[in-house]
């Protein structure tokens, strides 16, 4: 029988350090997941597919640990083939390229999300290609759009 924890920082640390241990994670297991029909492209060409396809085996990757800590340096190196560097903006490659190879990681990551029926896994795809998609959908609905930092937007949210 231990002694309950009856102490609670007032420090940033502390205070940090409780709300990590409160976090309880939201159960996604009935979400059901479904692709955004704008990007639900199906003239995908047999080439772009084929080298995006090797990507379902990054996704089936099971070992939490090595998952998390390999997760920053794959999305890395995928952005580098998608982009041709480390990120859209940057990017010197034709936008029609870009755009058939995000729609391509797409459609990889929301397929093995809906087959493992894990929305988590959905994921993926925006950490990837999600500056060229939301370019994608712009351009395909040509509407005003307006520039806002994320710091801006988590305020706002």
């Amino acid at each position: 029988m231990g002694k309950p924890k009856s102490y609670k920082s007032t420090s940033i640390l502390g205070s940090i350090y409780d709300a990590v241990e409160e976090y309880q994670p939201e159960d996604t297991s009935d979400k059901v997941v479904e692709k955004l029909p704008c990007f639900d492209v199906e003239d995908l060409s047999e080439q772009c597919l084929k080298k995006w396809s090797e990507m379902n085996s990054v996704l089936q990757y099971d070992d939490k640990e090595g998952k998390n800590q390999a997760a920053d340096k794959i999305i890395r190196r995928y952005k580098e083939i998608l982009y041709g560097c480390e990120d859209f903006e940057k990017s010197t490659r034709p936008l029609d390229e870009i755009f058939n190879e995000a729609l391509a990681i797409y459609r990889f990551a929301y397929d093995y999300a809906w087959k493992v029926k894990d929305v988590r896994k959905c994921g993926f795809a925006w950490r990837v290609a999600g500056s060229a998609l939301c370019k994608y959908y712009k351009t395909k609905h040509e509407d005003r759009t307006f520039e806002v930092s994320f710091s801006v937007l988590k305020d706002i949210l």
